[in-house]
């Protein structure tokens, strides 16, 4: 099991374990209230999503039909009999051993047939209208490309016209993929004309049958609640099935067994509290250095150094607890695509890349709304309908693709669709007629410059309105949210073959590695990630063209830019060696002229707040051991284009 898998099966084990607790703490009272149960209903839920979502077939499913009795309990309305609880608890201690099975490295495949006619009865109608539903069988069709995905939507459909439908095989089977050829529901509520009429609104069938429940095989009845008695083992020696008999209590009969968790939570306020100290402790520890080089000692100047090398891997310790995978925020975007692709009638299949990379927390809990706004509008406006794409030779299953990666000190999130793409030349007009750019201004914009429009509020190409789109809110939300960040959003398309959205999102709050440089008398810092390499120019290394002076590389002429004017400082215009930092810019490396090198240092760096976030090309400030202020400049999108 990979490092990424393996960080989502601890996650899974101590969430799980956290959720079990918390429903058997209400479930063992004696008289839950309607607030208890819709709270043990969540976990359970949440447990259920879980569990689908690792491949944990078994689990997800009895997690489900627990859902359901506690779903029956909520639309009664009234209290759960002692023996309904009991057997809800029995239930949970039952997917407790799927759990500690999973943690043992086994997939959690538990057998609870002696629980599932108690939880099916439990959880049909007054009535036992559940148990006396229409049985209907509906076969697909030979050519069907993914089969699994069509059931999984024909389940969707008739759960929208009625929510009790069970279906064979289950919900949680379905999404592990695999063959399929048929799948058999029971309905209520619904006729055989209901579900005729429903049958010919489906797409990649081969028929439809109503199976005669006289003719199928029963099978036997559970057994009742209760304690069971061994069965005797078979001929042969063989052990009886695990169903068969609870298994032994490891606690020898003298209590419940206690299960403790692997991991302890910390709230994330004590996180930040934690960088905030180790900000200090940083700062600190510069001016115990500033006070050493003025002493001249050099055993304080050691002692220095190793504090240096105990706080950065300090802070390494401390960033890692705050970072989280990268997959916590899409896992909830599977079932927003499968859902609302089935609701448009459109084939869409979602594929992530970089789930495994961790995120600081800050960057990960904010970066949840703009990707729902994305993924809405790439299945609305973007993905065309399955016969439109069929006509132009696309692949009926449109591909969605949303992908994380870390480039130097920056994260890069990008939503990418292989749809119709954007049609500049609507967006021209539409932006023609609000009035924010006449028509003979609007024909000499570029691409580029066309597609901002779309970020902003209420702009949209759309006449109608839909569930998904077309209220003109969406991109300028996701552009506001992420300038809110300090990150920076763009939009890329072609026609006919898709649209990608880039989010280039700043550094959290941390310790960064940096050079510091002089500039008019002032002190600035360049993270090192960001540069190449430093030079100090000889006059013969530079030379004057029509553009500006050119730096002679091995490689190459490289643009020089004076980072003092780029920032409004003052700065030396005559060198005898000049100072030169190579670094990379939107149009290519440039090289940046400043008055002298001052060292590198760690530096613990503090988001800009207020006014400050609208500075460009600003990640942040800190403080250097003598007091003075620095700031953290962001190369790539302080140089112009």
């Amino acid at each position: 099991m990979n490092g990424g898998m393996e960080r989502y099966r601890k996650l899974f084990l101590e969430e799980s374990l956290r959720h079990l607790e918390a429903a058997e703490e209400v479930l063992g009272r004696d008289d839950p209230g309607p607030q208890d149960l819709e709270a043990v209903f969540r976990e359970i839920h949440s447990l259920k999503g879980m569990a689908g979502s690792m491949g944990f077939a078994a689990m997800a499913e009895l997690a489900h039909r627990l859902e359901d009795l506690l779903d029956a309990w909520r639309v009664r309305g009234t209290a759960p009999s002692p023996e309904e609880r009991e057997l809800a608890l029995r239930a949970c201690d039952r997917l407790a051993e799927m759990r500690d099975d999973i943690a043992a490295g086994g997939a959690g495949d538990v057998a609870w047939d002696d629980l599932a006619g108690h939880l099916g009865r439990a959880a049909a109608p007054e009535g036992g209208q559940g148990a006396d539903g229409l049985r209907v069988r509906i076969r697909l069709a030979p050519d069907c490309g993914s089969p699994a995905a069509r059931a999984y939507l024909i389940l969707l459909r008739f759960r929208e016209a009625d929510p009790a439908v069970v279906s064979d095989p289950p919900e949680a089977e379905i999404l592990q993929g695999g063959p399929l050829e048929a799948l058999d529901l029971v309905v209520h509520g619904l006729d055989r004309a209901d579900v005729e009429a429903l049958y010919e609104t489906l797409t990649e069938v081969a028929g439809l049958e109503f199976p005669d429940p006289a003719g199928e095989e029963e099978p036997p009845p559970p057994p009742e609640p209760g304690p069971v008695e061994p069965a005797p083992a078979p001929a042969g020696g063989a052990a009886a099935p695990r169903t068969e008999a609870p298994p032994p209590d490891p606690s020898g009969g003298e209590g419940p067994r206690v299960r403790l968790p692997e991991t302890v939570q910390v709230p994330v306020g004590i996180l930040d509290s934690f960088v905030d100290l180790l900000g200090e402790l940083t700062i600190a520890r510069s001016h115990i250095e500033n006070s050493a080089r003025r002493l001249g000692s050099e055993v304080l100047l050691e002692e220095v150094d190793r504090l240096g090398r105990i706080v950065r891997g300090f802070h390494s310790k401390v960033m890692e607890l705050r970072m989280l995978p990268f997959g916590l925020v899409v896992g909830g975007l599977r079932r927003l695509v499968r859902d609302q692709a089935g609701r448009l009638g459109k084939s869409v299949t979602l594929e992530v890349r970089g789930e495994e990379i961790g995120l600081d927390k800050s960057i990960l809990s904010r970066i949840s709304d703009p990707l729902v706004h994305l993924v809405r509008n790439a299945l609305d406006h973007g993905i065309e309908p399955p016969e439109v794409r069929e006509r132009v030779g696309k692949p009926v299953q449109a591909r969605l693709r949303i992908e994380a990666e870390r480039v130097r000190n920056r994260v890069e999130v990008r939503v990418c669709d292989d749809g119709k793409g954007i049609d500049v030349e609507a967006v021209r007009r539409r932006a023609v007629e609000l009035g924010l750019v006449s028509d003979a201004d609007s024909r000499s914009l570029s691409p580029a410059e066309i597609f901002g429009f779309l970020f902003r509020p209420g702009f949209s190409t759309r006449e109608e309105v839909s569930e998904l789109s077309g209220r003109g809110v969406g991109l300028d939300v996701v552009k506001a949210q992420v300038d809110a960040m300090g990150g920076t959003v763009e939009l890329t398309s072609s026609p006919g073959e898709g649209t990608q959205v880039r989010m280039s999102l700043p550094l959290s709050v941390a310790i960064v590695p940096v050079l510091l440089v002089e500039v008019g008398g002032r002190v600035l810092a360049l993270p090192t990630a960001s540069i190449h390499r430093t030079v100090e120019a000889s006059p013969r290394d530079v030379r004057r063209t029509p553009d500006g002076h050119v730096l002679l590389t091995e490689k190459g002429q490289v643009p020089i830019a004076a980072l003092g004017k780029i920032v409004g400082f003052p700065c030396r215009t005559r060198f005898e060696r000049m100072p030169l930092v190579l670094t990379a810019s939107q149009a290519g490396t440039v090289a940046l002229a400043v008055d002298a090198f001052l060292g590198e240092q760690d530096l613990f760096i503090k988001p800009l707040k207020g006014p400050l976030r609208a500075l460009r090309g600003v990640g942040g400030y800190s403080v250097l051991g003598d007091g003075r202020l620095v700031f953290l400049l962001d190369p790539p999108s302080l140089l112009p284009a």
